[in-house]
């Protein structure tokens, strides 16, 4: 009896222990499942998060998927408008159909290369709209993985920069010259604006028109497009280069406070420059290069601009502006004193000036050049840059230059001297002073002593004219010359047809001779091409015992300068 309550203890025992584990498992299962409701609950909210996300970036975004061999698996609505395709002309056909020919073959190469590799590729990609125009795209590239983690496709965000990008375009052009590829005008006035202590020069390629004229435009353009590249691989880091006009350019440097430092760097560029040989359709041309320099934020551009006009003016290779300066006060005096000019001619204040012209082979004084000066009223001389134009404005001109030959005249005419006269375009186009000169010659017996110096640039546009008036010159016993060959035109058949006795050799030319290998090649064949013609030769600015012995090597006949004598009252 016993045994079977034992039994029977044991088998309540079990059931309530079954019970208690189903009710266990029961509630365990209820729990479970309340979580489970609840995890399923904060997935699907956080699946419709990631898709507002996603339909956020897809309406944003120029989305496409592609295989690893480069199809088109899926394109979005934006990508699409962007290009201007169907999604069943893109979908299934290679990237090569978006592919722009701009886009180089290697930054595909390095962006499959990445994505390979497991990596996210970045960059820049140019796409082929439908249309033909340029889709401008930055662009992430994302490899997706299987859940074996193999690379299965790409995943490609982009972002159309288009508008950005021709805005910027439009912009560069507006400071941008098209040719050059230099900065221009507007942008070194802004520039001027936000640098400090800005140094300027305006370098100007001397007569370009003539390379257009006899080459042509297209080799002018070549040769500008090769003069911007070494013009700025001349330059270093603190400077800019831009281009003005046609062939005026400039240098822009930044803290910049000694003048002279900047003008000997630009000195520097501009000899390298001009020693350099450009090439075009078998041609070999060389350029001279004049420039005008300008220090502080105060209208360096204007300042500039004078200085090179001044450079120009006195044929120099460069000028800066507190030379022009000096000048401008020069001749503001000079204005001021419009009446001390008039007293000149009233008053007889004209004084000539007698240079020696040396035969370079003895060194003795061969003739003399007359050069106008005059006095104000405490005696002291006015050299003629400082009232040659203002007495031309004045209608002065012709009787300072009648007064200048007649007491010219009067001094050689009781001796055997030589005088050389200069003679302006006014003189050229002015019978008068050509029946002054004819006469005296005839009068006191001066055929052959008298020398008529036409500067190369004057009178070149009344051809004309001018033939006829050396034609009557050389019939009256006048020799000829023509000065500051290599200044202007330069055209020597036209000098040729001229006859001259003599040709001057350019001080600008003749100044650069010990330095310049190209001063002393233009010289001698200067003097090969007059010989061969019979043309006497005489070189300017000899100044030195070096240059008198270059001059004398190279084959010049005479020489000039204040080695041999400065301009006195008195000849030698």
């Amino acid at each position: 009896m016993s045994g079977l309550l034992s039994l029977s203890v044991v088998l309540i025992f079990l059931v309530i222990s079954q019970l208690i584990s189903a009710l266990l498992f029961t509630l365990y299962f209820v729990k479970q499942k309340k979580k489970m409701a609840e995890t399923n609950k904060k997935l699907k909210a956080a699946n419709a998060r990631i898709q507002q996300y996603l339909s956020g970036v897809d309406a944003s975004n120029l989305m496409c998927v592609m295989d690893t061999s480069g199809v088109m698996k899926y394109i979005n609505r934006a990508y699409l408008n962007a290009v201007g395709y169907m999604f069943d002309e893109v979908v299934g056909s290679r990237y090569d159909i978006l592919s722009h020919p701009d886009t180089p073959q290697k930054t595909y190469e390095e962006m499959f290369s990445t994505l390979q590799e497991g990596q996210i590729w970045s960059g820049m990609i140019l796409n082929q709209a439908k249309d033909g125009h340029t889709v401008y795209l930055e662009t992430s590239v994302v490899p997706i993985r299987d859940d074996n983690n193999r690379i299965t496709e790409y995943l490609s965000i982009r972002k159309d920069l288009t508008e950005v990008y021709v805005q910027q375009e439009q912009i560069k052009k507006q400071y941008t010259d098209p040719l050059t590829g230099f900065p221009n005008r507007t942008r070194m006035r802004l520039d001027l604006e936000k640098i400090e202590e800005p140094a300027l020069a305006i370098i100007n390629i001397d007569s370009f028109s003539t390379i257009n004229t006899y080459y042509g435009l297209e080799a002018g353009d070549e040769i500008l497009i090769d003069f911007a590249s070494l013009l700025k691989s001349k330059l270093d880091l603190s400077m800019t280069a831009y281009r003005l006009s046609g062939d005026e350019f400039a240098v822009l440097a930044e803290g910049m406070k000694d003048i002279d430092a900047f003008n000997l760097t630009i000195k520097n560029i501009m000899h390298e420059i001009a020693e350099h040989r450009f090439h075009s359709d078998g041609n070999e041309i060389q350029l001279n290069l004049t420039s005008g320099t300008a220090l502080g934020h105060d209208n360096p551009l204007v300042k500039a601009g004078m200085a090179i006009k001044q450079a120009r003016q006195n044929k120099k290779t460069l000028t800066t502006y507190s030379e022009v300066h000096q000048v401008a006060e020069q001749m503001r005096e000079t204005i001021q004193y419009t009446t001390a000019l008039r007293d000149a001619v009233r008053l007889d204040r004209v004084v000539p000036h007698f240079q020696p012209i040396a035969d370079t082979a003895t060194g003795k004084i061969f003739k003399h050049e007359a050069l106008i000066r005059i006095q104000d009223e405490s005696g002291k001389f006015i050299p003629p840059m400082c009232f040659l134009e203002l007495s031309k404005q004045l209608k002065l001109y012709n009787d300072l230059s009648s007064i200048m030959l007649m007491k010219t005249i009067e001094k050689i005419k009781d001796t055997d001297k030589r005088i050389s006269f200069n003679f302006d375009k006014e003189d050229v186009l002015n019978p008068k002073m050509h029946t002054k000169l004819f006469e005296a010659v005839r009068k006191y017996g001066l055929q052959g002593r008298i020398t008529i110096e036409i500067t190369e640039s004057e009178g070149m546009d009344n051809l004309s004219e001018l033939a006829a008036f050396v034609s009557k010159a050389k019939q009256e016993g006048c020799l000829i010359a023509i000065d500051d060959f290599g200044t202007g035109y330069s055209n020597f058949m036209y000098i040729l047809s001229l006859q001259p006795d003599f040709l001057k050799i350019d001080g600008s030319i003749t100044r650069q001779i010990l330095e310049s290998k190209r001063a002393r090649l233009l010289t001698e064949t200067i003097v090969s091409m007059c010989h061969r013609a019979g043309i006497k030769t005489i070189g300017e600015f000899v100044s030195s015992e070096e240059i008198y012995g270059l001059m004398k090597e190279l084959g010049v006949d005479y020489v000039q300068g204040y080695y041999f004598g400065k301009p006195e009252i008195e000849l030698l």
